[in-house]
């Protein structure tokens, strides 16, 4: 697909876990073959040495264009941090590879791909927004999107995580830049540091952690708390010396320490497949934010647990749901929502609003739409589960590819049965989705009834 579109410089948009360096790598190997030079372009240094290590598992053997980093100008491929970049000379190439693409729309980078006009140009992005809603049609001509979250989980190359997720009351937070203001947020969310560890003991233990914080208190003060249980955590943030914070992560990796608090630094293009839970104690009003966050944690084998206390499911619905992303900039930034939920008020289960009581416990709730619990919910966490929106978003998405693949549309009615344990009852929305390549017609017989009918798509022909 990306060979079809290269000359529109096309933006390759793959579910975070997917592999979007590997395909990369694939790429420059290929490049290189022929004789072609090409950059990948990085935002963090910390990401230069990542994905010079994946290229040299492809054959592959780059160079460095970073600070303190001496260059070797007659490699044919160079893994270039953009501060560094713009500092230097210029570096002739023949593909340029934008790994974390949403970024591309700030100065430095516009700078540095004008330099590059008469390059094929590609960019690697999970989440094809940024929080000011800016769209990336300047930059780029088309979006690539070859697989979604949902196939990767049935086909097993990610996890679908199980995801605790009370509802949490927000009212009154400022917000600046599209965003919750930092100090005000922090200031909501202080409370909740008891919960995190208590909630983690009992749904995650044992598992290796990484937990998204506000900003540096909040994450030091969550990384006291555990300590204070005896679990061996630690911090990390954006002002630490990167040999500090690489020295750190290399001890969550070896097992050393159970899990990491951050803010803002793992969010984006860090990679630790032994992860198998996220502590969200961040709220935030940025899609690309919240799915960046989940997708920590979603590499195989599993299971992997997701403590959501600061409400993000809620705003943005999960993580598989399948969005149509564009790359125009849209009158608001693109935000995702899931149908309205009802929290419980005995046990803290969220579910529709349809429902008379609660399925998990049978409480009936006193008031239609109860107010939203504060940050520090006195229930235990309990499981998100799908609305019935959430289900015919997938299940749109599951007769799609059954019609692109040419399925009976029996095999995306058998996955959604898999998938949530009763048969679909959506026939207007496969009639409007699932396109039949070629009818194979039967006869069917009920009671007095025969029908011919297509045995791949069901539409009957005949009455008698």
């Amino acid at each position: 697909m990306l060979r079809e579109r290269i000359a529109d410089r096309p933006l390759l948009l793959l579910p975070t876990g997917a592999g979007k360096t590997s395909v990369a790598a694939e790429i420059i190997r290929l490049a290189v073959a022929r004789g072609r030079r090409a950059v990948f372009l990085v935002h963090r240094r910390e990401l230069v040495d990542q994905a010079v290590e994946r290229l040299d598992q492809f054959g592959v053997h780059a160079g460095r264009i970073l600070s303190g980093h001496p260059e070797d100008r007659d490699l044919a491929v160079q893994v270039a941090s953009i501060p560094t970049l713009l500092k230097r000379d210029h570096w002739p190439a023949d593909l340029v590879v934008v790994d974390e693409c949403a970024h591309a729309v700030s100065d430095s980078w516009g700078r540095i791909l004008s330099r590059y006009t008469d390059a094929w140009v590609i960019g690697l992005t999970a989440t094809p927004i940024r929080l000011d809603g800016k769209g990336l049609g300047d930059l780029f001509g088309c979006i690539v999107e070859p697989v979604s979250v949902r196939e990767l989980i049935r086909a097993g190359h990610l996890v679908e995580p199980v995801v605790f997720a009370p509802p949490v009351d927000l009212r009154g937070v400022k917000k600046r830049a599209g965003d919750y203001a930092l100090p005000e947020l922090a200031e909501r969310m202080s409370p909740l540091t008891g919960d995190i560890v208590r909630t983690w003991g009992q749904r995650a233990r044992g598992l290796r952690t990484v937990v998204f914080a506000v900003n540096v208190d909040h994450s030091e003060r969550i990384v006291a708390a555990f300590r204070d249980a005896g679990v061996r955590a630690e911090h990390i943030d954006g002002g630490l010396a990167t040999k500090a914070r690489a020295r750190t992560l290399a001890r969550l990796r070896s097992g050393k320490i159970d899990m990491v608090s951050n803010c803002m630094v793992l969010s984006e293009g860090w990679d630790l497949p032994s992860l198998r839970c996220a502590i969200l104690a961040r709220p935030t009003k940025s899609l690309a934010l919240f799915r960046q966050m989940v997708g920590r944690v979603m590499r195989p084998p599993g299971p992997v647990v997701v403590l959501d206390h600061a409400g993000n499911h809620h705003e943005h619905g999960p993580v598989t749901a399948d969005i149509e992303w564009t790359l125009d900039t849209p009158d608001k930034a693109i935000q995702i929502r899931a149908e309205p939920t009802r929290t419980c008020e005995e046990c803290y289960a969220v579910y529709s609003p349809t429902l008379a009581s609660c399925p998990q416990c049978g409480h009936v709730n006193q008031r239609a739409d109860p107010e939203p619990p504060g940050v520090e919910n006195p229930g235990e966490l309990t499981q998100y589960r799908p609305t019935m929106q959430d289900k015919q978003r997938e299940y749109r998405d599951l007769v799609r590819v059954a019609s692109l693949r040419g399925y009976k549309l029996a095999w995306a009615r058998h996955q959604y049965k898999e998938r949530f344990g009763v048969w679909p009852r959506l026939r207007e929305l496969e009639r409007s989705e699932y396109t039949c390549g070629a009818h194979e017609w039967e006869t069917k017989e009920y009671g007095y009834r025969v029908v011919e009918r297509c045995s791949r798509c069901y539409v009957e022909a005949v009455r008698s």
